[in-house]
């Protein structure tokens, strides 16, 4: 029974509109209303909302008369207590009757009278019925009957990240961040395979087992495959998902949305965890979407600077302006993470995100001086890649010098002073790491943000570049 023991049941009228509100019929921003019109007067305000269809008048009758069984079953799900209120309802613990516990998700009242809310909500139990993952949390299904819609989902005991990361004074370590980012991403696999775009994945929708496994959970936006432009559930008024964490093709109420949208949020989530606010903040909706539809997603080393540069990698390898520049799929972006879990140097990135990240702020202090126009220097002995990259980055707005053996680039850095170099391992003449070490014994170039990419190398030679300097190694 819900409440039925703690001594809160109603004793008035007034009471019975905050008790109403705390198991759920009724809004609170509703129910205050309209006892602030009556003057805290809750008979008046009874009237006032069973003639608004806030509540049900049979419901309020029996409330009255202490009649409280009607509360506590859904389906084969007897209710027990409320574990959380959201903006279109309360998720309630319930025990099956089949067997264990669930949580189960009621629409508030006065939105299951909103034909656009019903859809929307039977929508989430057809998008989450659609998704099998040990990284996406399960739905038992749903129903609706006695003006009540109802979704029952696995009970995930341990929160969720938000949760986690308030618990760590708002940040959590990039390792444990990661973690969480991977399997976030090997549910976004499935969701992808599915065919759906989730749309509104942030740290709050990130959930926990108790052994501090994640899977994402919450389909009340997820674009659904047969979905196009006249089913995106846009006549609420406001474009779906939440500021800070959209990314900015959504932000734009594009039609076309992919699995791309989702990889950013990933990304913002990896970020939002990583330092401890979201990616862009500001007093309205809007001053927040304008800034993600300016710029990428920042280095969180601006913010955390222990944050290692394979990770700050990561985020804005899903962060990129446009969405042609993110990792294409979550299985190359959970690919890179493993590998940085592993010690290893990210595979997948994008090349304007790994230029992005090493211009932005190299862990070396000298990295993170503003305005200087971007120039990078490619240093590659293989003229296919060198042309490519040229193309990649002068699309992209960089001023790009090449060099195309390692006495060349070392005269190139004097002359064409690079924000940042691509330098490739395996050289003419000077290799990569000589090159590195030559420029790190300068005082004038050692603080030069350099990316080592490479193709083909021996462990000697990775070792030897980290050894030398290198800000990032790719390969």
């Amino acid at each position: 029974m819900i409440n039925h023991e703690t001594g809160t049941q109603p004793r008035n009228d007034t009471d019975l509109v905050r008790y109403a509100v705390r198991i759920g019929l009724v809004a609170a921003d509703v129910a205050e209303q309209a006892l602030a019109r009556f003057s805290a007067d809750g008979t008046a305000a009874l009237t006032d909302l069973v003639a608004r269809g806030a509540l049900d008048r049979d419901r309020v009758l029996a409330l009255r008369d202490g009649q409280f069984d009607f509360l506590d079953r859904l389906g084969t799900y007897r209710l027990f207590e409320v574990l959380g209120h959201g903006g279109m309802g309360v998720v309630y613990r319930a025990h099956d009757e089949r067997g264990g516990e669930a949580a189960v998700k009621v629409l508030s009242p006065h939105l299951a009278l909103d034909r656009v809310y019903q859809q929307r909500f039977l929508r989430e139990t057809q998008a989450a019925s659609a998704v099998t993952s040990p990284f996406v949390v399960r739905c038992h299904g749903g129903g609706s009957g006695d003006g009540r819609y109802w979704i029952a989902m696995e009970l995930m005991r341990g929160g969720n990240a938000e949760d986690a990361a308030e618990r760590e004074r708002g940040r959590l370590p990039p390792e444990r961040c990661l973690r969480l980012m991977r399997d976030a991403a090997e549910g976004l696999e499935a969701i992808h395979a599915a065919g759906l775009v989730h749309r509104d994945i942030k740290p709050a929708n990130l959930f926990l087992t108790e052994d501090g496994r994640a899977k994402l959970g919450d389909f009340g936006i997820a674009r659904l495959p047969e979905d196009d432009g006249a089913t995106r559930l846009t006549a609420i008024g406001r474009t779906l998902g939440t500021p800070g964490f959209m990314a900015p093709e959504q932000a734009s109420a594009l039609p076309d949305l992919d699995i791309r949208a989702d990889i950013y949020g990933i990304g913002a989530t990896l970020y939002c965890l990583l330092t401890g606010q979201a990616p862009f903040i500001g007093s309205s909706n809007w001053l927040v979407m304008s800034q993600a539809l300016a710029k990428p997603l920042p280095d969180p080393r601006d913010l955390t600077p222990e944050c290692p540069p394979a990770v700050a990698a990561i985020v804005r390898g899903c962060g990129a302006l446009r969405r042609e520049d993110r990792y294409l799929t979550p299985a190359l972006l959970r690919a890179d993470i493993e590998r940085v879990l592993a010690g290893e140097a990210p595979r997948h990135l994008p090349v304007a995100a790994m230029a992005a990240i090493a211009t932005a702020q190299s862990a070396k202090p000298a990295a993170s001086a503003a305005a200087r126009e971007r120039r990078i220097l490619i240093v590659d002995d293989d003229p296919l890649l060198t042309r490519i990259h040229e193309s990649k980055f002068t699309s992209a707005g960089w001023v790009v010098s090449v060099a195309h053996d390692g006495a060349t680039a070392l005269a190139s850095v004097a002359s064409f002073a690079p924000t940042i170099m691509l330098l490739d391992l395996v050289l003419p003449g000077l290799d990569g790491p000589e090159v590195i070490r030559r420029l790190r014994r300068d005082p004038a170039q050692a603080q030069l943000p350099i990316v080592v990419l490479s193709n083909a190398y021996f462990a000697d030679e990775l070792r030897a570049a980290r050894e030398a300097g290198a800000d990032l190694i790719l390969s």
